[in-house]
Parts: C-alpha cells; structure tokens; sequence
C-alpha cells in the first residue's frame, strides 16, 4: 500500500513538474543579465535611428542637405555656435554631422544587403550540401574553395573599376562573393543535424527532404546563422570604408563613411575633425555588431551552464 502511494505522489509531482525553458526563452533570461551586450544593443539602435531619421533631422533640425555647399564655412572646426557645426565642415562648407548621418544609411545599408544576400547564398549551399553529401557536396565544396582562394578585396576592386557602383549594386557585389564561410559553417552544422533523432522521425513519416531541410533542420542552425549576420553586417562595413576609401566605392556627393575618409585624408593635419568622425562611427558600429554576435553566441550556446 505505501509503495503504491509512494508511486502515484511520484507520478503527480511528475506531471506538475514545470516544463524546461525553450532555447529562446534561456537566450533571453542570458541576455538579460549580459550588461555589455544589451549595451551594444542600444547604441546600435541608436546608430540605426539617427540614419532613418537623417532626411527629417536635416530638413527640420539642422536645415541643410548633405550636398549643400557654402564655401564662406569651409573647414570650420566644432563649434555649439549651430547645430549643423556641432562637428565642423569639410573643405565645401558641408556640415560633418549631417553628411555622417546620411552615411550612416548608406553604409549600414550597404552591409545588411550584403549580408542578406550571403546568408541567402550560403544557408541554401551549405543546407544542400550537409544533407545531401555525395556528389552534390563535393561540388559545391569545389566552388567555395575556388572562390576562397581569390582575393576578396582583388575581386572587388576589379568589379569596381569596370562598372563604378552606386550604393546597392556594392552591396550585391559584396554580398556576391563574401558566402563561403556561411556555407562552410552551415554545412558542419547540417551534418550533425541531419542525424538527429527528430530528422528520422520526420523522415520516417514521409516528409520530404525539402521540407525536413527548411522546416526541421533550418531552425536548429538558425541561431549560428543569426551570430554570422551581426559579424557579417561588421565586416562589409569595413570592406565599403576600404573600397570606398580607395576610390572605388560610393561616389560623391553621396555620402558613405568610407568616402568621407577618402576626402578627409588630405586634411589629416589641418582638419583632424574630418578624420576622428567617421573612423569613429565605423568603429563605433562594427564593435557593437561583434559585441552583439559575441553576446548572442554565449546567449545561444545550449552547452554553456548558467
């Protein structure tokens, strides 16, 4: 009789039992706890809404375009006299701080495009290639060899001194020749999903292989692929700076950080101001996207112990 009690208290309290937190629901309690991130977080939100509201500031606030030249202000230093001037001029009387803002939606632009499209490139071989292996995988590793052995910034500069990009066609052109990390990443990790338990079972019960790709194993690689987009957004931040920077990206008058930096070199002494600002916000931008990708990854990392 005891045992018998004993047997139904330990089934009811297994019943009542409260269920494990999901994998997202233990990211969020992490990331709640991780100062340094959720401050990447909102300094990057602030970046981003300083972009989107560049048109509205400039045309309400600062009163005055990107483009606007006055050459009685040229190469003014900081000054609170008006806001436009917070963070001097350049050598055409353009306000810095304007032209920063409107540089900010180009160049952040420019890196979630690319790494909308890398991801896109790289998710679709990677996913094919792990869950398929044979034939299929061997060709596909074939190409991201050929392309990793191609210099990244060679291909660029090629592309851009034939065709001189504008913002988005940079953006496809990176994007275009910067997936075969993802690939190799959700390759690996397709390899160790594909023979899980809950693969077979959808497998045993008729599921197609797209369908077990997409909607069963997609969603478990998904965290990985979320930590590359913040790290990817980073680094073609810096690759638009540096082909900008060299003369090939983004042309004036439009703004992008980049070339802000090309037209600031000649003035590194006489106007460091045009210098310090945009390194600032590239900097500012790509480690608060590492410091995000980093965060993310320890949030997301079922093996790690609180």
């Amino acid at each position: 009789m005891a045992i018998s009690q004993r047997a139904s208290l330990s089934a009811n309290a297994s019943f009542t039992q409260e269920p494990s937190a999901s994998l997202w629901g233990t990211a969020r309690r992490r990331l709640r706890g991780d100062k340094l991130t959720l401050a990447a977080f909102a300094v990057l939100g602030l970046l981003v809404a300083m972009a989107l509201a560049a048109p509205w500031l400039s045309k309400n606030f600062f009163h005055t375009t990107y483009e606007a030249i006055d050459l009685s202000m040229r190469l003014k230093p900081p000054s609170l006299e008006r806001p436009l001037w917070w963070l001097g001029t350049d050598e055409y009387g353009r306000s810095q701080l304007v032209r920063l803002m409107y540089g900010a939606q180009v160049s952040m632009g420019i890196g979630v495009l690319a790494a909308l499209i890398n991801l896109s490139i790289g998710i679709t071989l990677g996913l094919t290639a792990g869950y398929y292996r044979g034939r299929l995988d061997e060709i596909i590793n074939w190409l991201v060899t050929t392309f990793v052995s191609i210099p990244t910034i060679f291909l660029l500069l090629v592309v851009a001194a034939l065709f001189r990009p504008n913002a988005v066609s940079l953006g496809l052109v990176i994007g275009s020749i910067s997936w075969m990390s993802v690939a190799r990443i959700v390759r690996g990790q397709v390899f160790a999903a594909r023979e899980r338990d809950y693969v077979l079972a959808a497998r045993s019960i008729g599921a197609t292989n797209r369908r077990i790709m997409w909607v069963h194993i997609l969603p478990n690689v998904l965290p990985i692929v979320l930590i590359i987009m913040g790290m990817d957004i980073g680094g073609v931040i810096l690759w638009e700076s540096a082909i900008s920077y060299l003369g090939f990206g983004v042309q004036p008058p439009m703004a992008s950080w980049g070339n802000m930096l090309t037209n600031a070199a000649g003035f590194l002494f006489h106007a460091p101001w045009l210098v310090i600002a945009p390194g600032f916000f590239i900097s500012l931008t790509v480690l608060c996207l590492y410091l995000i990708g980093d965060g993310l990854r320890d949030a997301l990392d079922p093996r790690l112990k609180e």
